[in-house]
């Protein structure tokens, strides 16, 4: 009789520890899946950007190349219009992706291409009409300045080079 009060004993206690490990195992399932489905994406901090992120807005605008000529060109309103040779314009910028337009003055021209970051450095392939083809190349942010490097291109007129943005209009 006694081992018989201490098997019921057992029993019950096996039954207790079990509802109390099936209890804590839904506790942690709900917490950790079912909850954060709910909640807001938050972003890991990119770990090359260092602990400051820059100040993107800076880039915004409208950006010509180092060396490049410029030109006087009169408009149908008599007023007087400079364009450079190579401009860029960032017209989207954040830590994920840059958005941009880049001009080959009577060459070519990429249109709102759309580069995304990895680390410091945006990569982007745009198909462009006109001279048809494809350029291939990369953004760099650097502290005053962009640097467009063209890694491929078969467009006549955009060659493969780096070039260095430093002058914002």
């Amino acid at each position: 009789m006694k081992a018989e009060k201490q098997n019921k004993i057992l029993i019950v206690v096996a039954i207790v520890l079990a509802l109390l490990v099936a209890a804590l195992i839904g506790y942690i399932v709900y917490d950790n899946f079912l909850v954060k489905e709910n909640e807001p994406e938050t972003e890991e901090p990119n770990p090359d950007l260092g602990e400051h992120k820059p100040d993107y807005d800076k880039y915004l605008g409208v950006w010509y190349a180092e060396g490049d000529q410029s030109y006087t060109l009169d408009d149908i309103t008599d007023d007087s219009v400079t364009v450079y040779e190579r401009e860029l314009t960032i017209s989207k910028i954040d830590e994920k992706e840059v958005t941009f337009s880049l001009e080959f003055y009577r060459y070519a021209a990429l249109d709102d291409v759309t580069a995304h970051f990895n680390g410091d450095t945006a990569t982007f392939t745009s198909e462009i009409s006109g001279p048809d083809g494809t350029v291939k190349g990369t953004v760099k942010l650097a502290e005053s300045k962009i640097i467009i490097t063209i890694t491929d291109s078969d467009v006549e007129g955009i060659l493969k080079e780096e070039i260095i943005f430093a002058n914002k209009k």
